[in-house]
């Protein structure tokens, strides 16, 4: 079993769709519009990947479990990594991903992991 790492960008909005190049400082109104669209993104992804682990088997990309992040910073909200934890790359999975999401998204496989090293939070 390994990881497929793969890098969702939906479509911008608020400064990067205005084609401005100061992200740092969205009015209260980009900020709505940015919130807005990953909460819509949000909506049709997360059932999605929520039923991977419960399809029928197929030959490659099966599904076992998911971790989606996000990136933190304004004028990014529409950038996600998805790490997959899958039995082998393939079987159409990011394909499948582009599907349900908005028109002018971006799906890219970056490829297939296995965990090297893990670290645990502290608890002091």
């Amino acid at each position: 079993m390994g990881t497929m790492t793969i890098t969702i960008n939906t479509p911008a909005v608020g400064y990067r769709e205005e084609g401005s190049d100061n992200g740092s400082f969205p009015s209260d109104e980009q900020m709505r519009e940015e919130k807005a669209a990953r909460d819509k993104v949000l909506q049709s992804m997360v059932p999605f990947l929520q039923s991977l682990p419960n399809l029928p088997p197929r030959r490659a990309g099966n599904a076992f479990g998911l971790e989606l992040l996000g990136a933190r910073t304004w004028s990014n909200l529409h950038k996600y990594l998805l790490l997959l934890d899958v039995d082998t790359v393939g079987g159409g999975l990011a394909d499948e991903l582009a599907t349900v999401l908005p028109s002018g998204s971006s799906v890219s496989v970056v490829g297939d992991s296995e965990p090297l090293e893990t670290s645990q939070p502290s608890q002091a």
